[in-house]
């Protein structure tokens, strides 16, 4: 079983098994190359959550294959959204 999985600012979700990655992706870029928006996301619960995407936060997408003994990486999926500053944001802001 495939499971697509989002890290904003260091926050796990986990999206619903249907969800498209690509258009997850193109929805992320434009909110940065707007200078930031509200992106919905449907969680694997079928609930939808609002996140807001700002140039300069990092976010990783993964969609990884479940297995008995968890989720394992089948595939990582970077987005490019171009040149930010991400001098006001580090790792260290991540619990």
């Amino acid at each position: 079983m495939n499971r697509l999985l989002l890290n904003i600012a260091c926050e796990d979700f986990t999206l619903a098994p249907d969800t498209d990655d690509v258009q997850v992706m193109t929805n992320i870029e434009a909110a940065v190359r707007a200078g930031g928006a509200f992106v919905d996301i449907r969680l694997a619960d079928s609930t939808h959550t609002a996140v807001l995407i700002s140039p300069g936060l990092p976010v990783t997408l993964t969609r990884a294959v479940s297995d008995v003994a968890g989720l394992v990486p089948d595939r990582h999926l970077e987005l490019d959204i171009g040149a930010y500053d991400d001098s006001d944001f580090s790792a260290t802001h991540c619990p």
